[in-house]
């Protein structure tokens, strides 16, 4: 990804920027749920955006469920690296 990255903040809305806090976002995720994701489909869409419809499901870390649902995952990239990542409604 690129250093100066916009990542969707999944958790609390709104995004984040540059691989640092995208780092310590995950970093932060996996110390209080556990994620599972699922692709199930891989389109481009019309502003050739790479576009990953993923089924999710997240537990805590004792494995209580807490939320199942399908988004899609949209990324932009400039120069083979990721500069946007975005999530939407399916």
């Amino acid at each position: 990804m690129r250093s100066d990255v916009k990542w969707a903040n999944g958790m609390e809305g709104g995004f984040i920027n540059g691989r640092d806090a995208v780092r310590e976002y995950w970093r932060k995720q996996f110390e209080i749920i556990e994620p599972q994701i699922k692709p199930l489909k891989f389109e481009r869409d019309e502003n050739n955006r790479s576009v990953v419809t993923v089924h999710q499901t997240v537990r805590d870390l004792e494995g209580n469920f807490l939320i199942e649902k399908t988004v899609r995952q949209i990324f932009t990239f400039e120069d083979g690296l990721i500069s946007v990542f975005e999530i939407g409604d399916t």
